[in-house]
C-alpha cells in the first residue's frame, strides 16, 4: 500500500504528468521520423540526425516549461486564468504535433503554403487516419488539462530561482526552435525534412508565410511603374521560323493537347524510366511523335498550371488561398470577369471551334476558370455522361470524378460524331494521376498493386492507349496537332520519392521537388521533326506559343511572357528560368532545380531579377492590365468592369 501511494503520488504531481505527456509527444515525433526515414531513405551521418531531432526536442522541452510556469508551485485549482492558457498551449502542441506527423508520414513534408492553398481539394487524398488522429490528440490534450487541474502537486517552499531558470530554459528553447526553422524554412512543393526543422514553430511560419501571402495584393499594390497601360500587349506570337520543314494540310488542322494531372518525365518509359511494362502507350506514341526532353513546369498547382500554360503567364491564384483561391467564395465569379489572351482564344478568332474536356462535377470552379480561357464548350462530368456516354456502361466515380477511362470514351464519342465542318482546338485534363489516389478495382494496376503512384501512371497510359489505337486509325490521324503533356510535375508524395529514388539507387539525381521534368508528345504527321527536341530547360511558359508556332500562327494580338520552345536563345542569356509555387519561386539551371533558399550565390542575381518579373505579373493581373477586355482598346477599361460573366 505504501508502493501505490507512492506511485499514485508520483502521477498526482501536475509537473511529473506533464513532463510524461511530453515525453510522449516527442516520442511520436521520433517514430514518424524514423517511418519516413525508413521509406525515404536515412539521414547520411549523426549530425544529420541530431539537426533533425534536436528541434523537435527543444519544442517538447519549451511545452513542459510554459506547462510548469502556469502550473506554479500551487497548481491551477482557483485560477482560472492560468488554467485557460494552459488549456490553450496544450491543445496547441498536442494538434499541431500529430497533425504535422501525419503530414510528414502522408506527404513526405510537413504542411506547406502549398498544401493549405489546396485544401480545397483534400477530399482527393481524405482518410479517416487523419481526422481520429486530431480527435484522439483533443481528448489527450483535456485529459491532461483536467488531471493538472484537480492535481496534487506537493505545496513546496518558494524558490524563485528554480522558476527564474525554467522562464530561461523557456526562452532558450523558442529561440533555438525558431532560429533553426528561419534558417531551413519548409519551401512549398518540397519533399523531405530539412535540419532545422521542427512540428510547431514550422507550421506557426507556414502560417506567417500563408498570412504574407493573403495580403500581397495589398502590399504589392502600385508597384508597377510603366505608362503602358496593358505592357505585355503586342501583335506577334514567333518572330523565328519553326525550325522543321513540311507540308500542312490544305484545312486548317484540329489540335488536341492532353493535361495529364501531375505528372513528371521521370518514371515514363520514353524517358528512360527503367520500370518494365510501366507505360507501353506513351512508348508507343513516342515512336509516332517528337519527344521534347528537358521541359519544366513553370508553376502548381492544378489551377495555376491550366491557366499559365494556357495564357503563357504566372497566374496569381491557385485552388484554395485562405479566402483568395479560386474554390473559396464567390471568387471564381470575380476571377473569371478578367481578360486574359489565351491559347483558346487566339485558335478561336483564326476560326476553330474550341472545346474542354475535364472530370469534375457541373459545381466546380474549374468551369469558371475555363470558360474564363475562352473555350466555346465544356464537357464536364454531368455533360459528359448525358450527351457522350449514354449508350456506353460508365465506371463508378472516382472522388467524384469521372475515371480516365471515361474521359478519354468521351473524348473518342465526341470526336466521332463531330461533323468536321469546323477545325477543332480540344483541352482535356484528368484526375487519375493525382497524387495520394489509387486505382480502384476497375482500372490497371502495375505489377503487385503496392505502389499507388505507380498504378496511377500505369491506369493512365492504359486508358490513353485505348484512345491513342483508336485515334491512329481515325481520319483525324494525318490533321490533327496532338500534344500530350501535364498541368505540373508530380507531388513529391512518400510513394512516388521511393519509386523515382529505387530507380536511381545511389544516384542523387532527383530531388522532391514539385518543380521537375514534365513530359512532352509532339504529333505533327506533315512535319518532318525529329525523334527527340531538347528544350534546353524551357518551361511550360512556354506552351501557348509553342502550339501556335507548329501551327504557323505567328501573328496575333497577345500578352503571352513564354516564348516558344523552338525559339533560338538569345546571346548572353543566362538560360535561367523561374517556377513560381505560391510564394516559393523555384529556379531552374542546367538540368537542375533549385529550391527557394538554396540558389547559388552565381545566379542569385538573375534569379531575382526573375522573381521581380513574376511579382510585377501579379501587380499587374490585380489591376486588370494584362489584356484588353472584349470591346476595349488598348486603353480601354480594366477586365473586371467590361468583361461578361461566362455562362455556367
Amino acid at each position: 500500500m505504501r508502493s501505490f501511494g507512492r506511485v499514485s503520488g508520483f502521477l498526482g504531481n501536475s509537473r511529473v504528468l506533464l513532463g510524461i505527456y511530453a515525453l510522449l509527444l516527442l516520442a511520436g515525433m521520433v517514430a514518424s521520423y524514423a517511418l519516413s526515414w525508413r521509406r525515404n531513405g536515412w539521414p547520411e551521418d549523426i549530425a544529420s540526425v541530431f539537426g533533425l531531432l534536436a528541434p523537435s526536442a527543444a519544442e517538447a522541452l519549451l511545452f513542459w516549461c510554459i506547462g510548469s510556469l502556469l502550473i506554479g508551485r500551487r497548481g491551477l485549482r482557483r485560477h482560472p486564468l492560468r488554467t485557460t492558457l494552459f488549456a490553450a498551449t496544450t491543445l496547441v502542441f498536442s494538434v499541431l504535433m500529430p497533425a504535422q506527423c501525419y503530414a510528414l508520414l502522408y506527404s513526405n513534408s510537413f504542411i506547406s503554403v502549398l498544401a493549405l492553398e489546396n485544401v480545397a481539394s483534400a477530399h482527393l487524398s481524405a482518410d479517416i487516419r487523419q481526422p481520429l488522429l486530431i480527435a484522439a490528440a483533443i481528448v489527450a490534450s483535456v485529459v491532461l488539462v483536467v488531471l493538472c487541474r484537480f492535481g496534487t502537486p506537493r505545496d513546496r517552499p518558494s524558490r524563485p530561482w528554480r522558476r527564474y531558470a525554467t522562464a530561461s530554459f523557456a526562452v532558450v528553447c523558442a529561440m533555438t526552435a525558431f532560429t533553426a526553422n528561419r534558417a531551413s524554412p519548409v519551401a512549398d512543393g518540397a519533399g523531405g525534412l530539412q535540419p532545422g526543422q521542427s512540428p510547431v514553430t514550422a507550421l506557426l511560419l507556414t502560417s506567417w508565410q500563408k498570412w504574407q501571402l493573403y495580403h500581397y495584393d495589398a502590399m504589392s499594390g502600385g508597384s508597377v511603374d510603366d505608362d503602358a497601360p496593358y505592357p505585355y500587349l503586342k501583335d506577334w506570337v514567333n518572330r523565328e521560323p519553326l525550325p522543321f520543314a513540311g507540308k500542312p494540310p490544305v484545312a486548317q488542322p484540329n489540335v488536341i493537347v492532353l493535361f495529364i494531372e501531375g505528372m513528371s518525365a521521370r518514371t515514363l518509359e520514353p524517358y528512360g524510366s527503367t520500370y518494365p511494362g510501366l507505360t507501353p502507350n506513351l512508348q508507343a506514341l513516342a515512336r509516332d511523335t517528337m519527344v521534347v526532353d528537358n521541359y519544366y513546369n513553370h508553376t502548381a498547382a492544378t489551377y495555376r498550371g491550366l491557366q499559365g500554360q494556357m495564357t503563357s503567364g504566372f497566374p496569381r491564384y491557385g485552388g484554395s488561398e485562405g479566402g483568395q483561391g479560386w474554390l473559396e467564395g464567390r471568387n471564381a465569379d470575380s476571377y473569371a470577369k478578367r481578360s486574359y489572351s489565351s491559347l483558346s482564344g487566339v485558335l478561336g478568332k483564326a476560326g476553330y471551334h474550341t472545346v474542354f474536356f475535364a472530370p469534375h462535377p457541373s459545381v466546380s470552379a474549374l468551369n469558371d476558370l475555363i470558360a474564363m480561357l475562352g473555350f466555346d464548350e465544356l464537357y464536364n462530368r454531368e455533360r459528359s455522361v448525358k450527351a457522350l456516354l449514354g449508350n456506353d456502361p460508365v465506371q463508378p466515380f472516382i472522388r467524384n470524378a469521372l475515371t480516365d477511362h471515361d474521359l478519354f470514351l468521351a473524348l473518342r464519342r465526341y470526336l466521332e460524331r463531330n461533323n468536321g465542318k469546323q477545325p477543332l482546338f480540344i483541352g482535356l485534363y484528368n484526375i487519375g494521376t493525382h497524387a495520394f489516389m489509387d486505382v480502384d478495382g476497375h482500372g490497371e494496376k502495375y505489377g503487385d498493386g503496392s505502389n499507388h503512384s505507380l498504378n496511377t501512371i500505369h491506369n493512365l497510359d492504359a486508358q490513353f492507349g485505348r484512345f491513342y489505337r483508336w485515334f491512329a486509325r481515325s481520319r483525324y490521324a494525318d490533321n490533327t496537332l496532338l500534344v500530350f503533356t501535364s498541368d505540373h510535375a508530380h507531388y513529391p508524395e512518400p510513394t512516388y520519392v521511393q519509386a523515382a529514388r529505387d530507380e536511381h539507387a545511389g544516384d542523387d539525381e532527383y530531388d522532391p521537388y514539385f518543380v521537375d521534368r514534365i513530359p512532352m508528345f509532339v504529333r505533327a504527321p506533315w512535319l518532318e521533326m525529329p525523334p527527340r527536341f531538347d528544350a534546353h530547360d524551357r518551361t511550360s511558359l512556354g506552351l501557348a506559343p509553342t502550339v501556335l508556332s507548329l501551327l504557323g500562327i505567328d501573328r496575333a494580338r497577345n500578352s503571352f511572357i513564354g516564348q516558344s520552345i523552338f525559339r533560338p536563345y538569345d546571346r548572353g542569356d543566362p538560360g535561367l528560368r523561374i517556377a513560381p509555387l505560391g510564394p516559393s519561386v523555384y529556379a531552374i539551371h542546367d538540368g537542375h532545380v533549385y529550391a527557394p533558399g538554396k540558389i547559388p550565390t552565381a545566379m542569385a542575381a538573375r534569379y531575382e531579377h526573375e522573381v521581380a518579373r513574376a511579382r510585377q505579373y501579379h501587380a499587374l493581373e490585380s489591376e486588370g492590365r494584362i489584356f484588353p477586355a472584349r470591346g476595349a482598346g488598348q486603353s480601354g477599361a480594366p477586365a473586371a468592369a467590361v468583361f461578361p460573366a461566362p455562362a455556367k
